[in-house]
């Protein structure tokens, strides 16, 4: 068996994939899994990945669960479209999998807001849990800002060098990211029994701003920190809107299996597939 591989799963990323990938030819096997992206993702996927597959899109977890079902290695690297790979941390990844101390290892990221690296707003100290062995865990149901729930007994150890991370680097993906994040949000909180009375709409999103922006020191980081702030505060206001009046997101595939395509690879685990 292979020793790592790694998964990214995409929607429209043609102008990310390309690097995301090259910076992950030291993994032993690459699979990308595609929500029938409207752009140019899967040909540019096709030099760099050995399987790709496109698959109706349900939330992150779940699609992200798909795709780490379809790995033949011991240990998967979980890596967003957006995300770079460096030297530093393809080294300590490597030697991670090599002594293989624990079952799973958190990665610290270095989030980039517009070209410039945020210090931080709380994202200084951002890390996601990406690296495990294959079955270790699987990711919540949750709609947005879905976590790894890792079985009972698995050790977990930390990575030192960063994930670079680039999310917002244009307008309109920007606003986009707002909109859907906003509504996947309400749709959670929904389903967690939550509530948006008009105390909250009215000083949420300012407790929200004032908190990245001085508590957590989002000012050091000059307009950008502004401008970030003032984002993270009116999704938030849009997210207790929509919940407030009830505007779900439209999940594909929610009323039946989920349709996938194979675009290079063996057919995938699980279930059938049309070529």
């Amino acid at each position: 068996m292979n020793r790592l591989g790694a998964v990214v799963i995409t929607r429209n990323e043609e102008k990310d994939i390309a690097a995301c990938l090259e910076h992950l030819q030291f993994c032993d096997q690459r699979v990308v899994v595609d929500a029938f992206s409207e752009d140019g993702t899967v040909d540019r996927a096709r030099p760099l990945a050995e399987r790709i597959y496109r698959r109706s899109f349900l939330s992150w977890g779940e699609q992200k669960n798909w795709a780490l079902s379809q790995l033949d290695t011991e240990w998967a690297l979980i890596v967003d479209a957006d995300e770079w790979v460096g030297a530093d941390l393809r080294q300590e990844i490597l030697a991670a999998v090599e002594r293989a101390e624990h079952e799973a290892y958190w990665i610290r990221r270095r989030n980039f807001f517009f070209g410039r690296e945020i210090r931080g707003a709380g994202w200084g100290r951002d890390r996601v849990l990406r690296l495990l062995k294959v079955g270790a865990g699987r990711y919540d149901d949750r709609l947005v800002h879905e976590e790894i729930r890792l079985k009972e007994g698995v050790r977990v150890g930390e990575l030192q060098a960063r994930l670079d991370h680039f999310s917002y680097q244009e307008w309109p993906s920007t606003f986009e990211r707002m909109l859907r994040y906003s509504s996947r949000g309400a749709a959670d909180a929904y389903a967690a029994g939550k509530t948006a009375p008009a105390w909250k709409m009215v000083l949420g999103p300012s407790a929200r701003f004032w908190k990245q922006y001085l508590l957590q020191g989002g000012y050091r980081d000059g307009v950008h920190g502004l401008i970030l702030c003032g984002l993270s505060a009116s999704q938030y206001f849009l997210k207790l809107a929509k919940l407030r009046l009830g505007e779900w997101p439209v999940v594909a595939g929610a009323d039946g299996p989920a349709k996938v395509e194979i675009v290079q690879g063996p057919p995938p685990r699980g279930m059938e597939a049309i070529r």
